[in-house]
């Protein structure tokens, strides 16, 4: 053992200065326990593939060839599922690290080419959404801890514990029967106007891809599309995000430093975004984490409701028709951008706090 740590020692002294700071220390830690969740996460979702009331076979196939032993037998051995588990679990697991997710049943694909042609519907669509709940939210927290007990902190109050207790499918059934066939004022399904050619694509944002390709009537018609279903989206989440900022803006104006710059003479709009707003970035950053993790999950209904055409729904199509290779594919990659979020929040939080310790 004293040989093993005299050599870690030398290993260490020998790696260069920067390597040796506690931040990189910290990233490295960071980085191998996401890595680790992600086995976990892989590990779950083949285990819960497992234990569905059903087979795949009757999803699959046909009655008649449901009949036909010989048509199952191959059936089964072309995806695999004639194996015993631990041993198609590592072939999952070898697949995976080399970019196969296996083969969709309902597209006869492969899952990663339609994670990649469904994901950036799904990704413009959160990323929408997460930018209208922290305008709204951040705006209405600072206002509402600016205004503590008053009319509009209530107010505020009371809306941020409706949103979040309303169910989403509810809230995006409500709101596609009013504004769409009700005041006809927003569509109510798809990204882009039928008669409308798509952009050639860059991004796979069709606002962007629009914008790149110089096609305003396709930039009108994607905004236009997408203001309903993000705000629904945003909904959910605009009251945690304004709970979030009230609580760490009220927490800010009574430290020290903030009656520090007050008694220096300066404005209150100066004391209020300048100090307080920035004192509450650490619960903000939570929140926008939080809330993006929420919202992939959300996508599956509000996908679903307004045809949006992304993971949500393709996810939904797939756990119907059992499609366990499409089923974990989304699972996955759902896990991948939330610990990918996750790690770049607690990044965030050792680079610009300083009152978190690294070692």
């Amino acid at each position: 053992m004293t040989v093993v740590g005299h050599r870690k020692d030398q290993a260490s002294a020998l790696a260069p200065a920067w390597w040796r700071r506690p931040f990189p220390r910290y990233v490295r830690r960071r980085l191998g326990s996401s890595a680790l969740i992600l086995l976990g996460v892989t590990l779950v979702a083949f285990l819960l593939t497992t234990v569905v009331p059903a087979n795949p076979e009757t999803a699959n196939l046909g009655q008649r060839a449901l009949s036909d032993p010989e048509t199952v037998r191959r059936f089964r051995e072309h995806y695999g599922l004639d194996r015993p588990l631990p041993l198609q679990y590592l072939t999952y697991l070898g697949n995976l690290l080399r970019g196969d997710f296996g083969q969709s049943q309902q597209t006869l694909r492969p899952v990663s080419q339609d994670l990649l042609q469904f994901a950036p519907a799904t990704l413009e669509l959160v990323l929408s959404a997460t930018l209208v709940a922290l305008l709204v939210g951040v705006l209405c927290g600072v206002a509402a801890a600016r205004r503590r007990g008053g009319w509009f902190d209530r107010i505020t109050r009371l809306a941020s514990l409706t949103g979040v207790s309303l169910p989403i499918f509810w809230i995006a059934l409500v709101a596609s029967v009013v504004f769409f066939r009700g005041l006809r004022l927003l569509p109510g399904s798809g990204r882009l106007d039928p008669a409308l050619v798509k952009p050639p694509q860059v991004t796979g944002f069709l606002t962007v891809d629009s914008l790149l390709a110089g096609d305003w009537h396709a930039f009108g018609s994607a905004v236009s599309h997408l203001v309903l279903p993000s705000a629904v989206l945003a909904v959910s989440v605009v009251g945690m995000v304004l709970r979030f900022t009230r609580t760490a803006v009220l927490e800010a104006l009574g430290t020290d430093f903030v009656k520090a710059a007050r008694a220096k003479g300066l404005r209150e709009r100066d004391v209020l975004w300048g100090y307080a707003v920035r004192f509450a970035f650490g619960p903000l950053v939570t929140a926008t984490t939080l809330s993006f993790g929420f919202l992939l999950a959300a996508t599956v209904y509000v996908e679903q409701q307004f045809s949006w055409g992304g993971i949500g729904q393709y996810a939904y199509r797939s756990s119907t028709n059992l499609d366990l290779s499409a089923v974990m594919g989304v699972s996955i990659v759902i896990a991948l951008i939330f610990v990918l979020i996750n790690l770049a929040a607690d990044l965030l939080y050792a680079l610009f706090d300083p009152r978190i310790r690294l070692r």
